[in-house]
């Protein structure tokens, strides 16, 4: 019970922080409604674990947003690393160290930002 509260906490900041990035103009942004999520793509690859997907949407000022779950669009991911995008897809919790609880996007799309 404790742990499935704690996973929607984390889950509510990271939909928090998104939304407060487009708000400052600090390049990210989320509309929870449509599953839309907007920032910099960033991969990690020594990151990766069992927790860490190893790669991450973020600001422009290169501040972690979440982590991403590219595992349903893997060539869009390796295409527009580096780059501001559009990712489609929903919010989602996995299991961390010491019994925390990590937020995580699962992608179904990914394309480059318009703006």
């Amino acid at each position: 019970m404790i742990k499935r509260a704690l996973g929607l906490l984390v889950l509510a900041v990271a939909m928090a922080g998104l939304s407060a990035c487009a708000h400052k103009g600090q390049g990210g942004n989320a509309d929870a409604a449509n599953g839309s999520f907007a920032g910099t793509l960033r991969n990690d690859a020594a990151a990766a674990s069992s927790e860490n997907t190893g790669w991450s949407l973020g600001t422009s000022t290169g501040q972690t947003i979440v982590m991403v779950d590219v595992s349903k669009a893997p060539e869009q991911a390796k295409a527009l690393e580096g780059k501001r995008v559009v990712i489609r897809g929903q919010m989602s919790t996995r299991n961390g160290p010491n019994g925390t609880t990590v937020a995580v996007l699962l992608a179904d799309q990914i394309e480059p930002s318009q703006d």
